[in-house]
């Protein structure tokens, strides 16, 4: 399948998450929301096997959450990446979304927060204790700013 020589990189899974006109890839009933106003907020991805160079696949779309915020929304979607044919599970991305101007839809909900996650879910980071192996350094120009 695909070029044995060649090899995906992790990140391109993030590139799976479907899209229509919307930006979103999702028609939500009762959910009004300007698209310039959206903005990406958080990426998650877990992989469960290499990805093939080439193969052909489906994705499987769901509201994984929908928090009121007020005068916007925080909106998270889940998307799980099949191979056709096999049904074989690649990834699972879930990205969160703000929406500003969407919120107001019902009383404010709990404060967003991926602690209500199964403990199965969140890794906790380590970070090695030794020197890094290379620096970059770089100065954000005042017009950038």
């Amino acid at each position: 399948m695909g070029s044995p020589t060649s090899s995906v990189l992790p990140t391109f899974v993030s590139s799976f998450i479907s899209r229509s006109g919307n930006g979103l890839g999702l028609d939500l009933p009762g959910l009004h929301y300007d698209p310039n106003l959206l903005l990406h907020a958080q990426q998650y991805i877990e992989i469960y096997r290499a990805i093939p160079s080439r193969a052909n696949v489906t994705n499987k779309i769901k509201v994984a959450g929908l928090h009121d915020r007020g005068k916007a929304a925080v909106l998270e979607v889940e998307t799980l990446t099949f191979l056709q044919g096999s049904g074989e599970v690649l990834c699972m991305n879930r990205s969160t979304i703000y929406l500003r101007g969407a919120g107001g839809f019902s009383d404010s909900s709990e404060p967003f927060s991926y602690a209500t996650y199964a403990a199965n879910e969140v890794f906790p980071v380590t970070f090695p204790d030794s020197t890094p192996s290379a620096v970059y350094e770089d100065c954000t120009q005042k017009s950038q700013a």
